[in-house]
């Protein structure tokens, strides 16, 4: 359902816009000149940890390294080093997803303080090794033996997409049922690792995962998680979609 064409086109969506970004880091930023003397110590650690910074692309250096550590322990994928990469920015945009705060892929005060006391993700019931889908949150979760293993970045079907073509990802118990490794071309486009669980429907990467469903219906996470995701679903792995 979702595709990669050209330039203009990602993920299905012609044009699909990202949330912009000022170089102060907009949002996090302005909350953190809105209250400069909050009594929250968990807000005052994570200023002086970050030494008053706002951590984005770019950044590097121990607030970033502890940043990066404290998301690993949370289950969410990070690389190593000390640069705040677009891997980074989209471990940081979905514990903002999880966590309701704003999904701007900066780390800032707010969310430094937020990962002392993350909110523990809702697993629900189903199989021991199950893939879901959080439509509200817009994030995968992978759960392996009962246990959550992985939290994604991801973006699921918009009914609104520009084009007119899109429509909302199903809810619904499904399974994996055919894998495709590496690019698959689709009526709409290019699918890369795509996992197929409903009709043309699927998991697969897109160099496009904004704050927002923007997909044709499919369920998009960041390129180079694909392939690692695709392992950790083989054939037959129950995926829910859920609200």
């Amino acid at each position: 359902m979702t595709s990669v064409n050209t330039a203009g086109r990602i993920g299905g969506v012609v044009g699909a816009p990202e949330p912009r970004r000022t170089p102060s880091g907009r949002h996090e930023a302005r909350a953190a000149r809105s209250n400069p003397t909050s009594t929250n110590p968990a807000y005052a650690a994570a200023r002086k940890q970050s030494g008053g910074q706002v951590l984005r692309a770019g950044s590097s250096g121990p607030a970033v390294l502890a940043l990066k550590n404290r998301l690993r322990e949370q289950h969410y994928t990070v690389d190593e080093g000390p640069r705040f990469t677009q891997k980074t920015h989209h471990a940081v945009m979905a514990f903002q997803k999880v966590n309701g705060l704003q999904r701007d892929g900066v780390a800032g005060p707010r969310t430094l303080a937020a990962l002392r006391a993350p909110k523990q993700p809702d697993l629900g019931r189903g199989p021991a090794d199950r893939v879901i889908v959080d439509l509200s949150e817009q994030v995968l979760y992978m759960v392996d033996n009962g246990r959550l293993k992985r939290v994604v970045n991801a973006s699921s079907g918009d009914p609104n997409s520009p084009d007119g073509l899109g429509e909302a990802t199903p809810q619904g118990q499904f399974r994996v049922f055919r894998h495709v490794r590496g690019p698959d071309r689709a009526p709409l486009g290019v699918l890369y690792d795509p996992s197929y669980f409903n009709g043309g429907i699927a998991v697969h990467g897109s160099p496009s995962v904004p704050a927002q469903r923007a997909s044709h219906g499919c369920v998009r996470v960041p390129m180079h998680m694909s392939a690692r995701i695709q392992q950790d679903m083989p054939v037959g792995t129950t995926v829910i979609v859920r609200q």
